[in-house]
């Protein structure tokens, strides 16, 4: 044992000890703070997925109430409501009544009689052609058959030499075969109310005229083409009755032309109703339609903002309106947008009450009580928001925009109450573009800008006939012998 230094030796251990015990804590220390450093990565991961998670959470919620929509809480179109089981354009929303189909007992009916039948057929004169059956000298009793002759007719028509040797034939005569009026016309009637293609109109002329007349679809878009040019005097008619109008109804609608969207917009009142082409709907678009650069009126049409540039002044339809109401109550269950809905209804019906009795306006003070109601019911819905948050945020959201614009835009919803001229909605124009979209489920849409302004003109000419019980063949064949057919009509 002599000779060993026990304290160094001890010292020397001590030192290692405290060395690999600095080196641990170092370590640990270095542990620590990459834990710490991803604890707080991992919590910020959290808060980052949670957040992911309420806005996929809130996106589920609305793509489940999306399933729910319709026609009577949106602004889809009645085609889209079904049932379950049920294809679209099956649904009928109708209650059952719970009678047996047909004629109801006491209902007079539209039995056709023969005399009647029989003076019509003589004022456009027509005699009925007698076909005797049985013995002549027997007492006899009358039964008139109807129908209509599908034949072709053909004139040959001869234009003689004149004395100084010419012959004078009109230009459109200029081909040896020529397609007369009639034909035309009813060409125009089966593209434009009959909304036929151009490939089922040849199929049907030929199987009419019994295999006789072959005509081609580039004939077909000829005299389509020619419609058009002939129209723009009529349109020009349709157009300056518009402009006379204080009040002038516009809807918008999607077509297909060339593979992209395109537009059909309408002006619409009870005589008359114009369509026109567009490529977009913004206000650019809209300063290029010459009706638009001209109106003086009041526009009535849904919540299109870009419309506010042009008129003197804008009516909201009410009935667009109540759906996106209706869609609030069931998202979020206030009841503030359901009493909206009532007051609108109840304002509508007062005013229609008052305008059965010959009267031309509200009095004041029915106003003033009216006006109020509808801002202490925005006042109530910012109170019932915070005593019960609706459950998702996007139905905060359109709650919110939907309180936004009852606000801002009061006076253009409830200007059917100041003005009786303004309607309580614009369902006018809903209806008579629904033909553009018959168009586009039945024969496709346009390769063309050009096709589908000569579709607005033809449309234009069909829709106004029928407004003001225009024979729509008469008036297609007019057109195509160089006629006028609104002359006669005044404006409203």
């Amino acid at each position: 044992m002599a000779g060993i230094n026990v304290e160094h030796d001890m010292w020397k251990h001590l030192m290692e000890v405290m060395d690999r015990l600095d080196k641990v804590e170092t370590e640990a220390r270095e542990q620590h703070r990459r834990d710490s450093a991803r604890i707080k990565e991992l919590e910020a991961k959290v808060v980052e997925l949670e957040q992911r998670n309420a806005v996929l959470q809130n996106e589920i919620d609305r793509l489940k109430h999306k399933d729910d929509t319709d026609s009577h809480n949106s602004s889809l179109p009645p085609s889209t409501d079904q049932k379950p089981g049920k294809a679209p354009n099956e649904y009928n929303g109708r209650k059952k009544t719970g009678k047996p189909s047909g004629g109801q007992k006491g209902h007079p009916g539209r039995t056709l009689r023969l005399k009647d039948s029989v003076e019509k057929l003589r004022a456009a004169g027509i005699e009925p052609k007698i076909e005797e059956i049985g013995d002549v000298a027997r007492p006899y009793k009358e039964r008139l058959v109807l129908d209509i002759m599908l034949k072709p007719k053909a004139i040959l028509k001869r234009f003689h030499e004149q004395e100084d040797g010419k012959y004078r034939i009109p230009e459109e005569y200029n081909s040896e075969v020529v397609y007369g009026a009639d034909i035309k016309a009813l060409t125009a009637l089966l593209y434009g109310q009959g909304v036929q293609s151009a490939e089922r109109i040849v199929e049907l002329i030929k199987a009419i005229s019994g295999d006789i007349l072959e005509v081609s679809q580039g004939t077909v878009f000829g005299w389509l083409e020619a419609l058009h040019q002939r129209a723009e005097v009529e349109k020009e008619k349709i157009e300056n009755h518009l402009l006379d109008l204080p009040q002038v109804c516009t809807d918008a609608t999607t077509v297909s032309m060339d593979g992209r969207q395109a537009y059909v917009r309408n002006f619409s009142s009870r005589h008359w109703v114009l369509y026109v082409p567009m490529e977009r709907k913004n206000i650019e678009a809209l300063a290029k339609i010459p009706f638009m650069k001209k109106f003086a009126g009041i526009l009535t049409h849904d919540h299109e903002t870009a419309l506010y540039h042009f008129g003197t002044d804008h009516a909201e339809c009410n009935v667009h309106l109540i759906r996106y109401l209706t869609a609030n109550t069931e998202n979020t269950s206030h009841k503030w947008s359901s009493k909206m809905i009532s007051l609108l209804c109840e304002a509508n019906r007062y005013r229609k009450r008052m305008m059965a009795d010959g009267r031309t306006k509200i009095p004041q003070e029915t106003l003033l009580r009216l006006e109020t109601r509808f801002d202490e019911l925005l006042c109530f819905a910012r109170h019932e928001r915070k005593q019960h948050p609706a459950r998702f945020r996007w139905a905060t959201q359109e709650e919110t925009s939907l309180l936004n614009r009852l606000k801002k835009y009061k006076q253009n919803h409830l200007l059917f109450l100041h003005d009786f001229r303004v309607p309580f909605d614009n369902n006018i124009s809903e209806r008579d573009l629904r033909k553009c979209k018959n168009r586009q489920k039945m024969a496709g849409g346009f390769r063309t800008a050009h096709g589908l302004d000569i579709f607005c003109s033809l449309l234009s000419i069909t829709e106004t006939c029928k407004r003001q019980a225009i024979n729509l063949l008469a008036a297609f064949r007019s057109l195509f012998s160089h006629n006028l057919i609104f002359s006669c009509f005044g404006a409203e």
